[in-house]
């Protein structure tokens, strides 16, 4: 007797663009028109540092040891701000190789990287909220996409480290999805690799591994163990990669330098934690989310008594603490409940921890490439309420 016929459905090929290709192709070119107008640009202020006068990046290829055996900066001067970025400074390398000294080929890389970047975003989002509506993740990703504060990032060449950092998170996520979906080990090789690539990106990228677990925590069925399983092997590759970082900088030629109140202010107010720099660093806050409602002005630069020091007698500084308070008290209660809203809260301040200077004073008082991907947490929650 012969078998009777099965039927079968087509699988998709997970491609790139297999399913929604047409979103994908608008998303694309809405991000790269928005900023095709800076492909004409030449370098701008940090853009020399790591390209025309930055002596490994005119190695080309040739420069790769040296890029990755030395700290950030190494390249342009012996200043140690302990920093440890080679990626970027790799594809800067590349770039060179292929045309030396081409600025307007720079921007037009950047450019190309951050749209395809949204893309991929949109991808994740698709996936990793497949209980919420289309509309959602398209608003969250436009509005992403569009959002002013972006700006610094997309023209300065030099925060090709931004990019690459959101990428490779991405890139991750979606790896540990798989793991999650088929329980391949090589998935976990692939997300270990690739969060590897988002540490040597730029050193807050550290923050996307509470971020891999509460992805995992909200959006899928895995159990606490099953996400501890998880997340093992990057927790391995965190420690390599701060030992790693930790050994370049303290074998560098100069020791590192201590900041001074020209590049933040809030040392002038005092070198030592106390209760008016705090108040003035939760101002400082507020004016972070000021510029995701209100993007205006933007700057490039927000240098000494850009934001006078204050106390938390300003009571522009007890708003912003209320509205602290206020964001975090919703995270937390929403919690068990795995919303959206609660996620998007969560990414927005625990993504913000390393750059805030509410906890630890870096290298700068305030940039607007500090929001880039803090900002995606405000993106998730304003699609989720015009969603609903």
């Amino acid at each position: 007797m012969a078998k009777p016929k099965t039927t079968t459905t087509a699988k998709s090929t997970g491609t790139l663009f297999s399913g929604e290709r047409v979103v994908y192709l608008i998303l694309f070119a809405l991000a790269f028109l928005l900023y095709a107008n800076t492909i004409g640009h030449s370098y701008a202020l940090d853009d020399r540092a790591v390209t025309f006068q930055n002596k490994f990046v005119q190695q080309g290829i040739g420069g790769f040891p040296e890029i990755m055996t030395t700290f950030y900066w190494n390249g342009f001067w012996e200043a140690n701000a302990g920093l440890y970025r080679p990626m970027s400074l790799l594809v800067f390398a590349v770039e060179w190789q292929v045309a030396p000294n081409a600025p307007k080929f720079y921007h037009f890389i950047q450019v190309v990287m951050y749209a395809l970047t949204c893309v991929l975003l949109y991808r994740l989002l698709r996936r990793l909220l497949k209980d919420y509506s289309k509309m959602l993740v398209l608003i969250a990703t436009a509005l992403f996409i569009v959002l002013p504060v972006h700006t610094e990032v997309v023209a300065n060449i030099k925060s090709l480290d931004e990019i690459l950092s959101l990428l490779f998170f991405i890139l991750t996520m979606g790896q540990l999805l798989n793991y999650s979906d088929n329980q391949k080990p090589l998935s976990l090789v692939w997300a270990s690799l690739l969060f590897y690539c988002a540490l040597l990106s730029k050193e807050g990228a550290v923050l996307y591994f509470p971020m891999f677990a509460l992805a995992l925590f909200y959006f899928t069925k895995n159990t606490l163990r099953q996400i501890a399983i998880i997340m093992t092997p990057l927790a391995v590759i965190g420690l390599l990669w701060f030992l790693q970082h930790s050994y370049v900088i303290a074998h560098a030629p100069t020791q590192a330098d201590a900041y001074t109140y020209q590049d933040n202010a809030l040392i002038a107010i005092s070198k030592e934690f106390s209760m008016d720099r705090l108040a003035t660093a939760t101002g400082i806050f507020g004016n972070y989310l000021y510029k995701l409602i209100i993007p205006y002005p933007l700057s490039y630069d927000y240098s000494y008594n850009e934001f006078p020091g204050t106390s938390f007698a300003n009571p522009a500084v007890l708003l912003t603490l209320a509205a602290i308070i206020g964001l975090l008290f919703i995270a937390f209660r929403q919690l068990k409940k795995k919303t959206l809203l609660s996620f998007s809260i969560l990414w927005f301040f625990i993504t913000f921890l390393l750059t805030c200077n509410l906890f630890v004073l870096i290298g700068a008082t305030m940039a607007d490439r500090f929001l880039f991907i803090p900002s995606l947490g405000f993106c998730l929650a304003v699609g989720w309420l015009v969603s609903r």
